[in-house]
């Protein structure tokens, strides 16, 4: 059933303008929205994005590394670790002399003087053996 206000198309001219710029506004944006998926599409690489971003990362922990606030605070850092080390070794020496419990240290210098008596031990050893032997040779002479 067509009226007076139908086209030749089947659509009324008050609406047929409307729906041919609809019609070509969607078909201009399906072509842009193709061209514009092909060109993501060949510049989209994931490694050299991954490269690029790991870059721009490095650049900023090395600016961010270098300023003076983190050098002082690493500082800081390392300084309290290292007193607070100190004061460890300090606390278990007093608490093992207190308790008579023997340390690293103090095995040590013990074994050290040890072995520097037996080696003057052995030192007069030698030289008494070598006494003896004169002995020996001179009574072996006579």
């Amino acid at each position: 059933m067509t009226t007076a206000n139908q086209t030749a198309n089947g659509l009324d001219p008050v609406v047929a303008p409307l729906i041919d710029f609809w019609s070509r506004a969607l078909e201009r944006n399906a072509e842009l929205t193709a061209a514009m998926l092909k060109q993501v599409k060949e510049g989209f690489d994931p490694l050299a994005l991954r490269r690029r971003w790991l870059d721009t990362l490095a650049e900023s922990l090395d600016a961010y590394m270098r300023t003076p606030v983190f050098l002082e605070s690493m500082r800081g850092g390392l300084q309290a670790v290292s007193e607070h080390k100190r004061t460890t070794e300090d606390l278990a020496q007093e608490a093992a002399r207190e308790m008579g419990i023997p340390r690293m240290p103090d095995v040590s210098g013990l074994f050290e003087r040890l072995q520097i008596g037996q080696e003057a031990i052995q030192a007069r050893l030698r030289a008494i053996e070598q006494r003896l032997e004169r002995l020996e040779n001179r009574g072996a002479a006579l």
